[in-house]
């Protein structure tokens, strides 16, 4: 690879530009990093291999500076649902999803990530039956951090299979964000170095749809302006690459609604995304468009739907819109996980048609 982007602080770098750092054995106070390209540390002694970014000094696993990164975004505003959603989409690509996929394998990568996702999602979520807290304080500890996660897929070749391996990185960032003006740096540079963007949206913070939910649901007590956050990401966007005021955003956009369970009488009785997805080995665009123009018209039935339809088409050039389930069943209390267990729906839709925009995954074309 002739650049890694460091995931923490979004510096790009050669490989040959990376850090080492000396051995214990050089004594605590005398540590210090030195260029990778160097056979030896400043004492004579050899390190351990490990690299680090010479621009922030956070290791970089090897796997991650020998992959090709696929840096998906996810932004959405606090109580979005963000964090639960990725680790029920993690948990599916790892089991359910991998499968359909000719074996594709879900790999945590680094002590980091496999820690914080073992604390943060699978054991609030799938051992404790409850939702991924957002003032946790075990979060709290990660959340500056990124987790990293690496997908390899088996091909067939005519020499024998192959794999291919594809890099992940999730940064846990609320859509509020976007509209503070200090230390937005960090996450401008992490949208900008993003190969697509998912935008989790929370039906439930719209004002004509929280009105007819079943008052056992739980709602955000401050519902946030969706639409803001969508103008305003696209604003600082286009400020940072230098595009003028009139041109859309190329990254790609997965304008996902969530908790699709939790809508009741506000999607129609027979929708598609009340039924799995039939992404069976490939992205299948035919059902992929049917659910977006569903999803679209959905929306423009809501009182304030409409304004965030046309935000998204008027910043962004290409998007699609999903409707997903992460748990599948509301919880029947704030922060609980319903006793039934967790059924997701269509959660990996939005990442299956990014991989098949990326070529990692094949796609089944819709019929004209």
């Amino acid at each position: 690879m002739a650049e890694v982007l460091c995931p923490y602080c979004w510096e790009g770098s050669k490989v040959k530009q990376l850090h080492q750092f000396c051995p214990e054995r050089c004594g605590r106070d005398d540590r210090v990093f030195y260029p990778a390209s160097a056979k030896a540390c400043p004492h004579g002694q050899q390190s351990s291999g490990g690299r680090f970014c010479p621009h922030c000094d956070k290791l970089l696993e090897y796997d991650y500076i020998t992959t090709k990164s696929r840096i998906i975004a996810m932004i959405g505003s606090k109580e979005a649902g963000k964090s639960t959603y990725v680790g029920v989409l993690i948990h599916e690509l790892r089991n359910r999803i991998g499968t359909a996929f000719n074996g594709m394998s879900t790999e945590l990568v680094g002590d980091k990530s496999r820690a914080r996702y073992r604390e943060v999602f699978a054991g609030p979520m799938y051992d404790n039956g409850v939702t991924v807290g957002g003032t946790d304080s075990v979060r709290a500890r990660y959340r500056l951090d990124p987790l990293l996660f690496m997908l390899r897929f088996p091909r067939r070749r005519l020499l024998g299979e192959q794999l291919t391996a594809a890099m992940m990185i999730f940064y846990d960032t609320a859509g509020e964000d976007v509209l503070l003006d200090e230390n937005i740096e960090r996450l401008v540079d992490y949208f900008d170095a993003a190969d697509a963007i998912v935008f989790l949206v929370d039906p439930l913070q719209i004002s004509s749809v929280r009105r007819g939910v079943d008052d056992s649901v739980p709602v955000p007590e401050v519902p946030a302006d969706q639409v803001v956050i969508v103008e305003r990401l696209a604003a600082l966007l286009r400020q940072r690459r230098g595009m003028g005021s009139a041109q859309r955003v190329a990254t790609p956009l997965a304008v996902a609604v969530a908790k699709t369970d939790a809508l009741g009488a506000a999607l129609p009785a027979n929708s598609a995304v009340r039924r799995p997805g039939c992404h069976d080995g490939f992205y299948d665009d035919g059902d992929g468009q049917y659910v977006h123009d569903e999803v679209r018209a959905t929306l423009s039935g809501w009182a304030d739907g409409e304004a965030l339809l046309n935000a998204v088409a008027t910043h962004f050039s290409s998007y699609r819109f999903f409707g997903v389930s992460a748990l599948g069943v509301t919880p029947p209390a704030e922060g609980k996980i319903s006793p039934s267990g967790i059924h997701p729906l269509r959660v990996e839709d939005p990442l299956l048609w990014l991989l098949g925009r990326f070529g990692l995954v094949p796609v089944r074309k819709a019929k004209r």
